[in-house]
């Protein structure tokens, strides 16, 4: 019988551990307007390296990540769609940065999209 009850409360805790593992993002966008890119990391992400590319794949920004937080600033940059790459030794997360000015309003909201 105790058996039984232990294998059922296993079972019942299983899918949510599981669950919760999967749904952990190390990374948090706080912020996205007037050109700027506002994020958060985990701790465990300390020291990763953040490159921003261009639609044509040049590298237009890299640097590490020194603290929880960091903003990246697309003022000076084109209209374009960019691609944020956070990397450290164990994983990996891409954003998808779409800067665009429609009609030359300057306070726009740009798109992000994570993407894997």
């Amino acid at each position: 019988m105790k058996l039984t009850t232990l294998a059922a409360a296993i079972a019942l805790c299983l899918p949510a551990t599981i669950s919760n593992a999967k749904a952990h993002n190390p990374v948090s966008v706080l912020a996205v307007r007037n050109d700027l890119f506002y994020f958060r990391v985990d701790r465990a992400l300390r020291g990763a390296l953040v490159e921003v590319y261009s639609s044509s794949g040049e590298l237009i920004f890299s640097d590490t990540v020194r603290h929880n937080k960091m903003l990246i600033d697309f003022f000076e940059n084109n209209e374009d769609d960019y691609t944020i790459k956070i990397k450290s030794k164990c994983s990996e997360v891409n954003y998808l940065y779409t800067k665009f000015d429609p009609a030359g309003i300057d306070a726009f909201k740009p798109i992000v999209k994570q993407i894997q």
